[in-house]
C-alpha cells in the first residue's frame, strides 16, 4: 500500500475542479518532498489552477498536467507517451491512483429514453475510460514496487436510485471490474 511516509507519485482523474480539485489540494498537504503528482483532467485552465494551489501549499513536489483526459474519447497512446515521459526520482517506489473523472449525467432523463448509442457514450465516459486508464496508470509505473488505486464512487455503485440507473450501473461496473483486478495483482484497492 502507497506511503505518505516517503516520496511517491500520485495520479489524480479529474483534477480540474471539484472533488478532483480538493482532492489534489489535501493530498499536496501530505506529500513529501520529491513527490510526483499528476493531474489529469479536460481543461488546461482548470489544472493549471489546481496545479497553483498545490504548489503554493507544497513547493517540495513536481507537478505535472495532461489536459488531454477527455473521458469519452480516452486517447491511451497520447496518454501512454505523456506518462511516459514523467522523469521520476530514484526514491519513489510508490503510486498512488485516485479515478475520480466521470459525471452523473442528466437525472431528469428517464433511463427508459436511453437510446443505445447514449447509453454507450456514458459508460465510455464513467466506466470504460476508467478500465483503459487504470491499464496505462499501470502499465507505465509497472516499476513502482507499491501500487494503490482509488475509485471514488458513491452508494449508487451498490444501490440503485430513481432517475439515474446508467450513473447507477457505472459506478457499479468500476467497484466490479476493480474489485476484481486485486486478485492475482500487487496492487491495492481502495474505494471511497
Amino acid at each position: 500500500m502507497a506511503s505518505f511516509t516517503r516520496p511517491m507519485c500520485v495520479l489524480v482523474t479529474g483534477a480540474n475542479r471539484g472533488f478532483g480539485k480538493a482532492v489534489c489540494l489535501s493530498l499536496a498537504t501530505k506529500l513529501q518532498p520529491h513527490s510526483v503528482l499528476v493531474l489529469l483532467g479536460r481543461t488546461e485552465e482548470g489544472l493549471k489552477t489546481t496545479q497553483a494551489g498545490v504548489l503554493n501549499l507544497n513547493p517540495g513536489i513536481t507537478t505535472h498536467v495532461y489536459s488531454k483526459y477527455e473521458c469519452g474519447n480516452l486517447d491511451c497512446d497520447s496518454l501512454t507517451s505523456s506518462l511516459g515521459a514523467i522523469q521520476l526520482p530514484g526514491t519513489v517506489t510508490d503510486l498512488l491512483v485516485v479515478h475520480n473523472a466521470g459525471t452523473v449525467g442528466d437525472p431528469s432523463q428517464s433511463s427508459l429514453n436511453t437510446t443505445l448509442q447514449s447509453a454507450q457514450e456514458y459508460m465510455n465516459v464513467n466506466f470504460s475510460s476508467a478500465v483503459a486508464a487504470n491499464t496505462v496508470f499501470l502499465e507505465v509505473f509497472s516499476s513502482l514496487s507499491n501500487k494503490t488505486v482509488v475509485n471514488v464512487t458513491s452508494l449508487c455503485g451498490v444501490l440503485a436510485t430513481k432517475t439515474v440507473a446508467l450513473y447507477c450501473a457505472g459506478k457499479c461496473y468500476r467497484l466490479c471490474v476493480c474489485s476484481t483486478h486485486t486478485y492475482g495483482y500487487t496492487y491495492t484497492y481502495k474505494k471511497n
